[in-house]
């Protein structure tokens, strides 16, 4: 259902003249995202971050390397980003020791505030688009980039949809009943 629905969204999008950018946590989710939709694909960190400079801590800490939010090179301004597999998704911000044993950083290291940030301008719409019912980021009991409140204490204007009716497992299989 979900995939179907990207698909159609796409189709919608692109034919009033919209542009689209699929995005997915991992280049997996990515291909299969692309290969199902007939639509490019990339993950999320590829598309909204680049490589920034190498440091060097000290003899006992690792190198490491920081990203920073790219610059906009999109050709409109009317671009809907459609986030795949939301729920991997944190917004906790790395902690200083966690940070200073980093080897890779990437922005704010508060990856779902970075993506607002990224995707934040002029009159441009992000769809999250994840099952609830899966593992959540580490350290939480819910996927913050699924539950609208995470978007409205922000000011965001939010319309949720939950898909409720099954496709691919029959009412009787016992995985639905579960």
């Amino acid at each position: 259902g979900k995939t179907e629905m990207i698909s159609e969204v796409v189709r919608l999008t692109q034919s009033v003249g919209r542009q689209v950018v699929l995005l997915a946590p991992t280049g997996q989710a990515a291909r299969r995202l692309a290969a199902r939709t007939h639509h490019s694909a990339t993950t999320i960190h590829a598309s909204i971050f680049e490589r920034s400079i190498s440091k060097l801590n000290g003899e006992e800490d690792p190198p490491q390397e920081l990203f920073v939010l790219r610059k906009h090179e999109y050709d409109k301004p009317e671009i809907v980003f459609i986030i795949d597999e939301a729920s991997f998704i944190s917004d906790q911000t790395l902690s200083e020791e966690n940070l200073k044993n980093a080897e890779l950083i990437f922005g704010s290291s508060n990856l779902l505030q970075d993506i607002l940030t990224f995707t934040t301008f002029e009159r441009c719409q992000v769809i999250f688009v994840g099952d609830q019912y899966q593992l959540p980021p580490i350290n939480f009991e819910n996927a913050p980039a699924l539950l609208p409140k995470t978007y409205e204490d922000l000011g965001f204007k939010v319309v949720h949809v939950n898909l409720v009716e099954m496709h691919r497992r029959s009412e009787d299989s016992p995985i639905t009943k579960l």
